[in-house]
């Protein structure tokens, strides 16, 4: 169970973009989704059987290990990828914040009273 929509929300954002990376650039014949909490930390887990990643190389133009990575920060988690030549994995960990908020929520709620703090100064309140 996911209590925060901020953190569910990211974590559908980063399995959407390891499958999107195992179907355009693995060859992967299977992907293998899995969620996971455990003791209040929460594990989203996507695997492939593809071709992985060329070792030694920097990632392709694109930008979605960087976004993936940025998700899983802003929801206060950690990105682990590993790759071989029999497939790719994708693991996020994150705090389930059970009766409290989430680090996501928290930075949505002072981003939000930021911009009231700007809007009121412009309206000259």
């Amino acid at each position: 169970n996911i209590v925060d929509d901020a953190t569910a929300l990211h974590l559908f954002r980063i399995a959407q973009e390891a499958v999107n990376n195992a179907v355009r650039h693995s060859n992967a014949g299977q992907i293998l989704i899995s969620l996971d909490t455990i003791d209040n930390v929460t594990t989203l887990a996507v695997h492939d059987n593809g071709s992985g990643m060329p070792a030694g190389k920097a990632p392709a133009k694109g930008m979605g290990i960087s976004v993936m990575q940025y998700r899983s920060r802003m929801i206060g988690g950690s990105l682990e990828l590993t790759s071989s030549p029999k497939g790719t994995s994708v693991i996020c960990r994150c705090p389930n914040a059970q009766g409290s908020e989430s680090p996501a929520t928290r930075r949505q709620e002072e981003a939000n009273n930021l911009s009231r703090v700007a809007l009121s100064r412009i309206a000259g309140r």
